[in-house]
Formats: structure tokens, sequence, C-alpha cells
């Protein structure tokens, strides 16, 4: 199960996921995201994704969470920041994505409950690009 949002006034996506995620479901949010992205490409955006209360997501599922990435950087994302459920998930995010988070243009996070700061924070560092 997902939820997607558009604050358009920041340029921010942001998409949540929990329950139990499967590689179809990450794909159809691809897609969904994908038709956003178009109305940002020119002007950049941040993405903002929340699996911190999946329960479960398997390794399909997680290869294409880093294909919906890969596809928002090459498409004009100045940031995006992801918000984990574990320490664990952190480094081992970091790990697979190391170039980006050295970068600075991905983020790993675990408090789910700074969202809205997170999201302003975000959308101002988009503005500021």
């Amino acid at each position: 199960m997902y939820l997607l949002s558009l604050h358009e006034d920041r340029s921010l996506i942001e998409a949540s996921l929990g329950g139990r995620v499967t590689a179809d479901e990450v794909s159809v949010l691809l897609d969904e995201i994908d038709e956003i992205v178009d109305q940002f490409e020119s002007q950049g955006f941040s993405l903002l994704i929340d699996h911190s209360l999946a329960k479960t997501m398997d390794q399909h599922a997680r290869a294409q969470l880093a294909d919906l990435k890969d596809a928002c950087l090459s498409r004009g994302a100045m940031k995006i920041v992801t918000v984990v459920a574990s320490d664990e998930e952190v480094a081992r995010n970091v790990n697979e994505r190391f170039h980006w988070a050295m970068e600075g243009r991905e983020q790993y996070v675990l408090d789910s409950s700074r969202i809205e700061w997170l999201a302003t924070k975000i959308a101002r560092t988009s503005l500021a690009a």
C-alpha cells in the first residue's frame, strides 16, 4: 500500500509505503511518479520516500525503488530523502547508493515523526538550487 502526495508549491513529491511492499506495487508507484516528474523536470524537484512503516519489502521491490530513485535523479531531482525503520537500513542503503549519498543528493533518516520538517527543508534546498 502506498500514498502519493504532490506539493507543487514546494516542488516536492512525497511517497509513503506501508504494509507489505511488493515489486508490482513499486512499479505502479514508479509509473505515477514518472507522470508527475514531467511537470517538474525543467525546474527541479525533491522526492521524499517514507517506507519506515513497511512490514516487509522483498529484494525486487528494493530494486524497483532504486530504479525509481535513479530515474528521478536523472530527470531533475535535486534531493531524495528516504525515511527508513532502522540504523541497519540506513547503513545498507548508504552502502548500496554510496555515490549519491556522498554527493549529498540522497539522504537516509530514521525519524518519520519529522516528515513535515524534512519536507520543508528539502523544498528549501530545491528552491535555493
